[in-house]
């Protein structure tokens, strides 16, 4: 399997594993790719930017 990387940008904050669990709202392991939705994908871009609204 080969994988492509494009379009990619470096968060100004990095995502820590315990706020990457936070975000999604549930104990994952970062050992393979997994499936976020695009809701989920908002929350963590908005988190490496500080864009949270809270």
């Amino acid at each position: 399997m080969a994988i492509k990387f494009s379009h990619t940008e470096q968060l100004i904050n990095p995502i820590n594993l315990e706020k990457l669990q936070q975000c999604l709202e549930k104990k994952i392991k970062i050992q393979s790719m997994i499936q976020i939705s695009q809701e989920e994908f908002i929350t963590l871009y908005r988190s490496g930017f500080n864009l949270d609204p809270k």
